[in-house]
């Protein structure tokens, strides 16, 4: 009965999303620059928000009080400050073809990487998501359980225009664990 209790109570802490205030902005889609104090998830897993077909900002007043909600509707970007570190999301494609609120993980004038985490089974079981974007909106979607030989391949095709980048792109990937630092160096070095 006490392991039974215990994992209530830890599905309980795993699943109960904990919420904070941090300060923000909105891009509306008319290009206005909001200022906002928004609520943003907070404890273990905060920094693997899964993808979310129904995505929300949430403005707060000096209370906690909700003031407005943005959506996809009515905004194309967003971002916030959170221990001194900056993070954005930005509207944009996924393979399926529908948009999404994805992570900036390079935003550059060239090229820029979004990435997102799609949890299944448990909270700490994911897949990561890579869309690639062009200055001509040109985009590659890649997943992080991809064979390491065919990110190489397809990344260095999409930016054959970059030799510097095709190069580096066949240099790395030789481990998984790297995945996220190896295409953040890739597009980064298709923006120098």
């Amino acid at each position: 009965m006490k392991g039974i209790a215990f994992l209530i109570t830890l599905k309980l802490v795993v699943y109960v999303p904990l919420a904070k205030n941090v300060q923000g902005y909105v891009i509306t889609n008319s290009n206005d620059t909001i200022k906002v104090t928004m609520k943003i998830a907070s404890g273990a897993f905060s920094n693997d928000e899964p993808l979310k077909t129904d995505q929300r900002v949430k403005s707060v007043d000096s209370v906690g009080d909700i003031i407005t909600t943005y959506d996809s509707s009515s905004i194309k970007e967003y971002g916030y400050t959170n221990h001194n570190e900056e993070t954005k999301y930005r509207l944009k494609p996924i393979q399926d073809g529908g948009r999404y609120f994805l992570h900036v993980v390079v935003d550059g004038p060239k090229a820029a990487l979004y990435s997102y985490v799609h949890f299944y089974g448990t909270a700490s079981q994911g897949i990561e998501y890579f869309t690639f974007e062009k200055n001509d909106t040109a985009y590659l979607f890649l997943k992080s359980f991809d064979k390491l030989e065919t990110l190489k391949k397809k990344i260095a095709d999409f930016y054959s225009e970059f030799p510097a980048a095709q190069e580096l792109a066949m240099k790395k990937f030789q481990n998984r664990w790297q995945i996220q630092k190896d295409v953040a160096a890739v597009v980064n070095s298709v923006n120098k």
